[in-house]
């Protein structure tokens, strides 16, 4: 038996797998559920969960001690000079993750000496003592350089009592002190609240940490900022290599926000990860989040619909859970008759039905001159345009165009929403897994262990990939890349150590695929080389097995009132909308000019649609936040890329410049 587990804030998603493949799916509450227990009488066990990311969007991890040299004590606080939100006049950023900061008379200089020695001082030892210090991390600038120094700090906290220590040159050997100190501060912060169940757990990355349950294994907190949402990476990119999808983009919408992802081939994976204002030196899928959920509250702005980024939570929830929640994206479906399968889980007592009366009240709230469907339509553009210019972004940065991918749809809202964001990017085809509702758990199931290595460039690119491939932890498929990047600028380019010697010229190839032209003029450094090694063992395939009952009729919404046919996914042979087709804990909208067909272990959508129509020019709130949500994407753009090539600090990080967009008159329309 094969146990895969996502562990969400709410619910934890159990998928049960025979060798054969035939799968039972249980959804537990995650304060009540008990991994090792759900584990027990299984042969391979493999879990994601949010822990990690929960405690850093709320600043809930233990207290943790840092130990620098002395004089950058205060780096923590300070950080650099990014600024969140460009124009806000008063930025508010989040609280640094240590509790105390200790300097130590230690500096490693950039060429590796040492000046100073470290001693463990009385204050030192009485603050462990007086504030029950359990948690610590060594960070020294240049590191890497001179790994012992750390190493002797460290040793000297765990003879005073700490039980857990981070060691910079350990957890991220990068350069960049900011983000190795950020980095070993979430590994300590983390490290102790991670489960520890025997098992494999998934790494931001997408690749499975083996722990064997005492603490001692590859799992630690570095790794755990993207555990769950990783599974739904990979199980995109497994869906489409059996399916032979070509090129794909992951839709992954949820009760808070909506994840999406691009795979062609492999995962794709960035080096660093930005997530609750921090900057980690940690591999992780590339992932795009938008604030786009089921939960998302609705309203306005300046006239135009707003969707996001509050949510209503679990409690109360959207108004249609009869707690006196406020409206929601999920209303709105309820108004519409789009959810004819939601289970009885509303009400005060959670036994209840969906309370459409109090959903259609709320909706209404907001535009009491508008007929209510035509709000709920409205707001459902609206949402569903933010999903599609998170995916325009994460393909501009890419060089890619949206049009030529398709479309695979998961999560509990995802498969609702699938037509219309696809429509708007101009995607021709949709595959909702029949597993949707448990995908991310069926993504960490068919995960490979992974390991990755990174060596800063000192002594010769050679020579670095020698000791890097020399710490690789155990035997399996090898890739090896080198980060280079122009002399002044901070943001690398990766490419394949396979190119050697003809690494200069693969890198302006590079950089001319991201940013539109190579600049051969200008000198190149290697930084680092990254080598990483995944396992190949088998895995099964889920077998899904769908009701093919006949396919009935409900009442629901799509510019009238009608009669639509419904029924379980299985059944649609060939089915044109609109039509609406559930699955285990999701809802397919079928939209007008789409055809669903049952198709193995997913459904497929295909738009008929001869032509994309456009949206018109008279004055629409609807239309207004959608057209300036396209121009604010453009300028955003323009400025990612040119943060990217920047060599002076001041554009790089203050982000002191101006990208706008003009009219024909020389109005100011976005910038």
């Amino acid at each position: 038996m094969h146990i895969w587990m996502d562990q969400g804030g709410t619910f934890t998603d159990v998928v049960h797998v025979d060798p054969d493949g035939g799968v039972r799916v249980e959804k537990v509450l995650s304060d009540r559920a008990d991994l090792d227990a759900l584990g027990r009488g299984a042969s391979d066990v493999r879990r994601g969960t949010t822990i990690g990311t929960n405690a850093l969007l709320e600043r809930t991890g233990v207290p943790v001690l840092l130990l620098t040299s002395e004089g950058l004590e205060d780096l923590p606080w300070v950080g650099d000079q990014t600024r969140p939100e460009l124009f806000a006049m008063r930025v508010t950023k989040p609280p640094p993750l240590c509790s105390y900061a200790v300097g130590v008379p230690v500096r490693i200089h950039a060429d590796g000496t040492v000046a100073g020695t470290f001693r463990v001082t009385e204050q030192l030892r009485s603050l462990i003592r007086n504030a029950d210090i359990r948690s610590a991390a060594v960070v020294l600038p240049h590191g890497p350089l001179r790994p012992e120094l750390e190493r002797q700090i460290g040793a000297a906290l765990r003879d005073l009592g700490v039980a857990h220590v981070s060691l910079g040159h350990e957890v991220a050997p990068s350069r960049g002190l900011l983000a190795r100190m950020q980095t070993a501060l979430v590994d300590a912060g983390l490290s102790p609240l991670l489960p520890r169940a025997p098992g494999h757990y998934m790494r931001s990355d997408g690749g499975l940490a083996r722990e064997r349950g005492d603490g001692s294994g590859e799992w630690r907190g570095r790794d755990a900022a993207l555990s769950g949402p990783a599974g739904g990476v990979i199980a995109v990119a497994d869906l489409a290599a059996r399916l032979g999808l070509g090129p794909t983009i992951g839709l992954d919408m949820g009760g808070t926000s909506t994840d999406v992802c691009r795979v062609d081939g492999a995962p794709a994976r960035v080096p660093n990860l930005e997530i609750a204002g921090l900057r980690l030196r940690v591999p992780a899928v590339r992932l795009e989040t938008v604030a786009a959920g089921g939960g998302s509250r609705l309203g306005q702005v300046a006239g135009a619909y707003a969707v996001g980024p509050r949510s209503a939570g679990a409690q109360p929830g959207p108004a249609a859970y009869g707690r006196g929640g406020p409206a929601t994206l999920t209303d709105c479906e309820v108004v519409l008759g789009r959810l004819p399968d939601f289970p009885p889980v509303c009400g005060p007592n959670r036994d209840a039905a969906l309370d459409t009366a109090a959903a259609r009240a709320a909706v209404a709230s907001l535009d009491p001159s508008s007929p209510v469907e035509s709000i709920a339509e409205g707001y459902r553009a609206v949402g569903q345009e933010a999903m599609a210019a998170a995916v325009r972004g994460l393909c501009a940065r890419l060089g890619t165009d949206p049009a030529v991918h398709a479309l695979v749809a998961f999560g509990g809202a995802g498969p609702a929403h699938a037509c219309g964001v696809a429509r708007r990017l101009g995607i021709r085809r949709v595959v909702v897994p029949g597993l949707a509702s448990v995908f991310s758990a069926v993504g960490i199931g068919r995960g490979q262990r992974r390991a990755e290595v990174v060596v800063p460039i000192e002594e010769g690119i050679e020579k670095a990939l020698a000791d890097a491939h020399a710490l690789l932890p155990f035997a399996g498929h090898v890739t090896a890349r080198v980060a280079m990047r122009h002399v002044g600028t901070q943001a690398t380019l990766e490419v394949s150590a396979a190119n050697a010697p003809e690494w200069r010229t693969a890198f302006d190839r590079a950089h001319a695929e991201q940013f539109g032209a190579s600049r051969p003029e200008l000198a190149v450094e290697a930084v680092e080389v990254r080598v990483a090694v995944e396992s190949v063992d088998a895995r099964p395939v889920p077998r899904v097995e769908l009701s093919s009952e006949d396919i009935g009729t409900t009442e629901a919404f799509f510019g009238t009132w009608q009669a639509v046919p419904c029924g379980p996914m299985g059944s649609a042979l060939g089915l044109p909308g609109p039509a609406l087709l559930t699955g285990p804990g999701t809802t397919v909208v079928v939209d007008v000019g789409w055809r669903a067909t049952w198709s193995g272990n997913a459904l497929i959508l295909e738009d008929e649609s001869p032509v994309l129509s456009g949206i018109g020019t008279a004055p629409d709130p609807v239309h207004a936040a959608i057209i300036a949500s396209r121009l604010g994407s453009v300028a955003r753009e323009m400025g990612a890329r040119l943060g990217r090539l920047a060599r002076s600090v001041s554009i790089r990080e203050r982000q002191d410049y101006s990208c706008a967009l003009f009219d024909a008159d020389g109005n100011l329309v976005v910038n």
